[in-house]
């Protein structure tokens, strides 16, 4: 005895329609969002730009801590070495993007050289 099964035509209507709607969709998304070749790379720059970001607040509470310890007043100049103690590892990490740190007065946040990295 052998049984076959079929497809009602209503679930392959109502499919057929669906698949056409999740290729409308993701057409939509490609081709309306500019240049997804460059994604990779802003990715990567925004990747490095929250790093960075991450690592300002870092130091920016280094800073802080160390004022508060000292009772330092807002335009005293933060030395760098002390910062270096407070972070993990003695050192101060590199900018992803290869950009420098600097540190000036603790009421001043600290800055990297590369442009829309910052607090």
């Amino acid at each position: 005895m052998s049984f076959s099964r079929r497809i009602s035509r209503p679930v392959i209507t109502v499919s057929l329609g669906l698949l056409v709607l999740l290729a409308y969709g993701a057409g939509a998304i490609f081709w309306r969002t500019p240049n997804p070749i460059a994604w990779p790379q802003q990715w990567r720059a925004d990747y490095h730009s929250r790093t960075c970001r991450a690592t300002l607040r870092r130091i920016d509470i280094a800073i802080q801590e160390w004022a508060l310890e000292h009772n330092a007043a807002g335009s005293t100049v933060v030395p760098t070495e002390t910062i270096r103690e407070r972070l993990e590892g003695q050192h101060v990490p590199a900018c992803p993007s290869g950009g420098a740190y600097s540190v000036s007065t603790v009421e001043e946040p600290p800055r990297c050289s590369v442009p829309n990295h910052g607090l």
